[in-house]
């Protein structure tokens, strides 16, 4: 979340201040975009009821009593929708004489506008003059066997016949309930038409009218406790993944010329089997934006598509974001690991798209073959592999080669790929030269925009994003965000010393235990050694927003081969990176599937993050990579990671702020990235 304003009033003034100068990438959407968001709206009005099932008993015989067992009465809104009524809502007109051998009309009204002959509606029943007993029914029609959306069951031609016990039969159309015709779907529906209990089926397709006006819609549709918005349109794929136009999970909008509109949406709605895309248009190895089209009852409409241009990979993290262009040294393979002799190390590799299944769950048989420069006995090292962990002792003073070779399943093809990554561990018993430290690193994930200082805070952006301070060694560090009750934005705290001396946060990370490692119910959702790209979409695509800014569309490919894209995009002056692509490394938290739509409801208090609930990072909570706990005797370097990957809705990206913390006492507005 970019900024709290509903936690205290003085933040909304802040939080203003700030819209209007750096945009909020929530409602930095072009104005398409946000016309497919879902704003509250009024409640529809009431413009009448109907019934939606008459009683299970419409035909009677000599001597039965009424009975309106089984009738159900439904509102009537302004917008085409219809929600029952409770029973207390309506009344029985007049009750029919049943001692009259007739059809009767029985009106039913809305209580609390019996006047009104708007909010009235009937059925008919019959009363015969014999002992004979309904046997079945049957059904026939009606003549138009192609029905439009939007509009009630033309029911022309409908014929529903009953057979009575006597073999005579009888037209009994006017005392069927006809049930189970959705005018607000497309495609073939099964209509029951019930009499007394007895039934029978016919068939009907629905498709939407020419005189339809239609918009094609990427949905947000609120889902429940779990999802606050469930971003339900696919459009970034990553490069050779297959297509389907079922991933895209289209929302039609059809104004079918009365009164309403209606909404179609997959499953059950546009994507019923007969709409088709012109497949010869897309092009799986070509990366950027494609557009496709698709028919639907023979209109043709164009669909967008961002295929990402990323490839497997592995390589050693040394806590730095990495991208193309980038001048520092900063990029994959940049950076060692220091050790003092009969130190203990564990080093692991990020894999990227490696060892994964097309649905992006961990594959088996993912194996790791480590090697190490020069002989044990000579240089001095003991190792052990425990699958992607490596445990190195060195016990004399020198450079090895740490190499690793990963096989795994390419989760594209299902095929098995290699992978190898180097790094260079350092064992030194003296101290390194010493270097220079600009303070703070500003590494930012797509999303943030504050700019700090001055009680504003900092927002570190999407998954990923990171701000490195210097700080002086302390038993405990307070960092405090923004959370309230049913909002936490979890960032996950890495340490680090000084153990070189060259003043630079080159040495091994280490994170600080929360508390979903001891929480049995949350432990399997975390993934460390996390990699997200974010890929900054072409200058075709910018738009300007409502505060003259540039707005990009931005993508994001993550290690399991999930791709999406964040809705507003973002503002182009912010992209604080060199190059149309960054790439983070770090822990993600709740990693439970729903992550794939990149959504989010807020979560329950979370313990031991930063913006989450605590604010006390203790440094004997600092762990190695295998959970093991790691004795840091001069911290010198705090990280603070945004370590969860969900959209906020109208809040923007969900990103982990820094409010305060006891370190920042020294630090003055920090320029932006």
């Amino acid at each position: 979340m970019m900024m709290d304003f509903r936690r205290k009033w003085r933040w909304i003034i802040l939080a203003a201040a700030l819209f209007v100068s750096c945009g909020q990438p929530g409602d930095s959407a072009s104005e398409d975009e946000n016309e497919f968001k879902n704003e509250a709206e009024p409640a529809a009005q009431k413009i009448g009821i109907k019934i939606s099932s008459p009683p299970d008993t419409t035909v009677y015989g000599r001597g039965q009593a009424f009975d309106k067992t089984g009738l159900a009465v439904d509102w009537l809104y302004e917008d085409g929708s219809a929600g029952a009524m409770a029973e207390s809502e309506w009344l029985i007109a007049a009750e029919p004489d049943m001692t009259k051998y007739i059809p009767h009309k029985v009106t039913v009204r809305a209580a609390a506008y019996a006047a009104d002959k708007n909010y009235e509606d009937s059925f008919w029943i019959a009363v015969m003059d014999s002992d004979r007993v309904l046997q079945s029914v049957t059904a026939s029609g009606p003549a138009n066997k192609t029905q439009y959306v939007g509009f009630e069951l033309d029911k022309t031609g409908l014929v529903i016949t009953g057979h009575f016990s006597d073999g005579s039969t009888q037209n009994l159309t006017s005392y069927a309930a006809v049930l189970g015709y959705d005018k607000r779907r497309r495609g073939e529906q099964q209509i029951t038409a019930r009499v007394n209990g007895k039934t029978a089926v016919f068939t009907v397709t629905t498709r939407i009218g020419d005189a339809a006006s239609v918009t094609i819609n990427k949905p947000f549709r609120y889902q429940g406790p779990d999802d606050h918005q469930n971003l339900e349109y696919k459009e970034a794929w990553i490069k050779g993944e297959a297509f389907s136009v079922k991933d895209f999970n289209l929302q039609a909008l059809v104004k079918p010329g009365g009164v309403g509109s209606v909404t179609l949406t997959y499953p059950g709605g546009i994507n019923d089997g007969d709409l088709e895309p012109v497949m010869a248009a897309y092009r799986p190895e070509q990366t950027g934006k494609q557009t496709l089209t698709v028919t639907l009852d023979g209109r043709t409409f164009d669909l967008e598509l961002f295929v990402l241009d990323v490839e497997p990979a592995v390589w050693f993290d040394y806590g730095y974001m990495r991208h193309a262009g980038d001048g520092t040294g900063k990029g994959p393979g940049a950076g060692k690991y220091y050790a003092r002799p009969n130190e203990t190390l564990v080093i692991a590799p990020v894999r990227y798209l490696v060892g994964y299944n097309a649905d992006h769950t961990p594959a088996a048989g993912t194996t790791y073959a480590w090697t190490v420069s020069g002989d044990a006995a000579s240089r001095g090292y003991t190792m052990s592999n425990d699958g992607e962990l490596l445990h190195i002792t060195p016990k004399s003073a020198g450079t090895y080669t740490v190499s690793v070779k990963i096989a795994g399943k390419n989760y594209l093809t299902g095929e098995t790929i290699e992978k190898t990554a180097s790094t260079e561990l350092v064992c030194y018993t003296g101290a390194l030269p010493a270097g220079t430290f600009a303070s703070p690193l500003r590494n930012f994930a797509c999303g943030q925009f504050s700019e700090g200082g001055n009680g504003l805070g900092w927002s570190l952006g999407s998954a990923g994003g990171y701000e490195v301070w210097t700080v002086e060694h302390q038993p405990s560090y307070k960092i405090s965000g923004n959370a309230f009750s049913s909002w936490h934005e979890a960032g996950v705290v890495w340490m680090q010393e000084d153990r070189n001396g060259n003043g630079l946060p080159d040495e091994m990370w280490y994170e600080v235990r929360g508390g979903d490692d001891d929480d049995p119910a949350q432990k399997g959702s975390i993934t460390r050694r996390y990699a997200i790209t974010y890929i900054k979409g072409s200058e075709s695509e910018a738009v300007i927003n409502q505060y003259n800014q540039l707005i990009r569309p931005v993508y994001w490919a993550d290690v399991k081969g999930r791709a999406g894209r964040i809705p507003g995009g973002f503002p182009d002056r912010y992209w604080g990176v060199t190059g149309n692509r960054v790439t983070y490394t770090g822990t993600l938290l709740r990693d439970n599937g729903n992550i794939a739509t990149g959504s989010y409801s807020g979560l329950a208090p979370m313990p031991g993050y930063v913006d989450a609930l605590g604010d006390t990072f203790q440094v004997d909570k600092a762990m190695r990579a295998d959970g093991s706990p790691v004795t840091l005797s001069a911290v010198k370097f705090i990280k603070v990671q945004t370590a969860v990957l969900r959209y906020g809705g109208s809040f923007g990206d969900v990103s982990t702020e820094i409010y305060s913390a006891d370190f920042l006492g020294v630090q003055t507005n920090f320029p932006l990235p």
